[in-house]
């Protein structure tokens, strides 16, 4: 695939379309924007491009874009999601690429470069609002941007009517530049129309100290003093924060069986079964387990008086969503760089659907309902918004 004029370079995170001939002298200011629904919109009226040639300018486009570039001295940009689009879609990317070739043409025609990023799946760096592509340009020119008078131009801030996403106001933020709609700089209007929808926000998060484990240990003490065995199974939905309130155990004689680490729930059981005779005092199952069905294959294991059996279950009622344990998942993914897995709605879907309060009548001595307090993790100084999955 190539384009006259320009290099383009395809990889599975990122799809990129830059010139030959790099003019970035006297040029400070990153003049981004997205690709669909702002600077294009299809002919045909439809959500989404039939085919390559199924577009048209949306507002005064070229005009604007001419002014940011000669008058502004702008690095023209366009930093666009393109989920399904890659080499194993190669319809679809040659659409892309004929639709680039398509733009570009038009913006020869008023001498105007521009810089083209495409993020085509569901990664850890440059799907935005992440600002991995964003960084990339910037790695790229040889000079320092000003970021002051840099500015995102995008369709996706939560309007009341079409794009109910929050991406492109959240890229701009977790830049740290100004944000305007296609409107207000295409089509000169002078108010967004924002939407009322709560978003999830970790800066407005409580932190404060999750005094749960008190209650808590007071069963352990208790259940300790009578020679017991205890078996902690918990129940919540991945980023709930089952794994890090395991660390309140620390005190105690503790083994923790977790499927991440086990690999299989035949391979857990097993384990579970051998450490019921071991010498171990706490054993805790860290698994979603969110149906009875689901605790009651650990409950039928236990054949010994001398065993107290409590139930934590993490699920929050007020978070209908699971937006704050996504948030958390999609922050442990970020910062292991994709190493860890992402979580996606289905998962929280399932869930959600097998989900039933943990009761004493499935055997269980005694009932705790946690709601962790919030882990600020390091992820969150440098970016406040991680996406919506």
């Amino acid at each position: 695939m190539s384009i006259s004029g320009y290099n383009i370079n395809i990889t599975p995170e990122l799809i990129t379309c830059y010139p030959e001939n790099n003019i970035f002298e006297g040029r400070r200011r990153i003049c981004g924007f997205d690709l669909d629904d702002t600077l294009i919109k299809t002919k045909s009226g439809r959500k989404f491009r039939k085919d390559s040639a199924d577009w048209t300018w949306n507002g005064e486009v070229i005009e604007k874009i001419q002014y940011y570039y000669n008058k502004k001295n702008g690095i023209i940009a366009v930093f666009s999601n393109q989920a399904g689009i890659g080499e194993k879609h190669s319809d679809k990317l040659d659409s892309l690429i004929t639709t680039i070739s398509m733009l570009i043409e038009e913006f020869n025609k008023i001498n105007v470069y521009c810089y083209f990023h495409f993020a085509p799946s569901k990664d850890w760096k440059y799907r935005k609002p992440l600002p991995g592509m964003w960084e990339y340009i910037c790695n790229y020119i040889p000079h320092k941007i000003n970021m002051k008078k840099s500015f995102f131009v995008g369709d996706a801030y939560g309007t009341t009517t079409g794009n109910k996403s929050f991406c492109d106001k959240q890229f701009a933020d977790n830049i740290g530049i100004k944000f305007f709609t296609p409107d207000e700089i295409f089509n000169d209007a002078v108010e967004k129309e924002l939407s009322d929808t709560v978003i999830f926000d970790p800066y407005e998060q409580s932190t404060d100290e999750d005094n749960s484990f008190l209650e808590i240990e007071k069963s352990i003490k208790y259940s300790l003093d009578k020679n017991n065995k205890i078996v902690f199974i918990f129940t919540g939905p991945p980023g709930s924060g089952k794994t890090s309130y395991i660390n309140k155990f620390g005190d105690y004689n503790t083994i923790v069986i977790n499927q991440d680490t086990l690999k299989t729930k035949n391979r857990c059981l097993k384990e579970f079964k051998l450490q019921l005779s071991s010498d171990i005092d706490i054993i805790i199952i860290d698994r979603t387990n969110p149906s009875k069905e689901n605790r009651k294959e650990w409950i039928n294991i236990i054949n010994k008086d001398n065993v107290d059996i409590y139930s934590i279950d993490f699920t929050d009622p007020s978070d209908k969503k699971y937006e704050r344990c996504r948030y958390q998942a999609k922050a442990r993914y970020v910062e292991s760089k994709g190493e860890t897995k992402m979580i996606s709605t289905i998962v929280y879907n399932i869930y959600k659907k097998n989900y039933t309060t943990p009761s004493k009548d499935e055997g269980f001595t005694q009932l705790f309902s946690v709601i962790p307090s919030f882990i600020m993790r390091p992820i969150y100084t440098k970016y406040r918004w991680l996406g919506e999955e």
